[in-house]
């Protein structure tokens, strides 16, 4: 709009000076003014469309992030936020603060978890994608796993696409199967019966605890 008033105030003044100007054709004038006219608009056009293509570019992204089950925040090379999608609004109420932050000021594992973070995006920041586990403290105090993904932007260079995933629940499940799997090698180690097993060629591959007192072995001894 800017562009198209300032031709419209350029023709005027155009015009005026080919109607002063001595020995220049009327038309000669008219047609420079034309040619200059339809350079500006096509590169208006141009610039025009560029953006809007950019603009539903960007939305597509968007809308393509927002129907995910992970929690997605854009963060720009100067720490703000341009998008949050729906999933992380509901795990972040604070939307607008980068989740780097948020994150670490809920974090309650080791030291070694804040390092892993700052590299995350230090990666992201380089140009490499890659994820992390870590463990926060919710705030009625109970501990919970999140894995965090960190991803550069090729439509905008600089820009990080951070992902968030409660694995609470797997990690539950992976605890209750190691807990179990110690309990039966506990079972077998000390059962009433002896267990053992041999390779091909005879050789003790395993030899429990009860078998090894019968025979008045130690494990080395077998």
């Amino acid at each position: 709009m800017a562009l198209l008033c300032a031709m419209l105030a350029f023709f005027p003044s155009l015009t005026a000076t080919a109607a002063d100007s001595e020995g220049v054709s009327p038309v000669l004038w008219g047609g420079i003014a034309g040619g200059i006219a339809l350079a500006l608009l096509t590169g208006a056009a141009l610039l025009l469309n560029m953006r809007l293509r950019a603009r539903r570019e960007r939305d597509l992204f968007a809308s393509s992030l927002d129907t995910l089950p992970v929690a997605r925040q854009i963060v720009a090379p100067d720490g703000s936020v341009i998008f949050a999608s729906t999933t992380y609004r509901r795990m972040f109420p604070d939307k607008d603060m980068p989740v780097k932050a948020l994150l670490e000021a809920q974090m309650a594992g080791e030291p070694t978890e804040v390092d892993r973070l700052a590299q995350l995006e230090a990666q992201a920041a380089a140009g490499i994608a890659g994820h992390t586990e870590i463990t926060i403290r919710t705030p009625n105090g109970n501990i919970e796993w999140r894995d965090v993904s960190a991803s550069p932007l090729q439509l905008l260079p600089g820009y990080v696409v951070w992902g968030v995933e409660d694995i609470t629940p797997r990690r539950q499940v992976e605890s209750i199967i190691r807990r179990e799997q110690e309990r039966f090698a506990d079972l077998v180690e000390h059962a009433p019966i002896g267990f053992y097993s041999v390779d091909e060629e005879g050789r003790f591959l395993f030899v429990n605890a009860t078998l090894a007192a019968w025979l008045e072995l130690s494990r080395s001894d077998v």
